[in-house]
């Protein structure tokens, strides 16, 4: 079975690593680490799960230094990131609500 990078999908993973967004562990190549970046999934599961629905809120959370360079690598907007974010953002309000009728 080809082991591939959680960020970048390249096949040379070198190491399997707590994220630094959250607990959860994921497979990493060389540049990866060296360059500090993540999954883009992680990234959105840490903002829903921290209800940040604006970008100004994401800065908060986040270095504008750390999220340029993910939204650079992912070849990815704000604007969709946005988007994404708030998708996850109804399920998780769907939810709650199911959970207190």
């Amino acid at each position: 079975m080809d082991r591939k990078c959680d960020v970048c999908n390249a096949q040379d993973v070198e190491f399997v690593r707590c994220s630094g967004l959250s607990s959860t562990s994921y497979e990493y190549c060389r540049t990866c680490v060296e360059s500090d970046l993540e999954p883009l999934d992680a990234l959105i599961s840490v903002a829903i799960c921290s209800d940040i629905r604006t970008m100004n809120q994401l800065e908060n959370c986040f270095s504008k230094d750390f999220l340029n360079r993910m939204l650079l690598f992912h070849k990815e907007t704000e604007e969709n990131l946005l988007k994404d974010i708030k998708e996850g953002l109804k399920v998780m309000d769907k939810l709650r609500y199911e959970e207190w009728k």
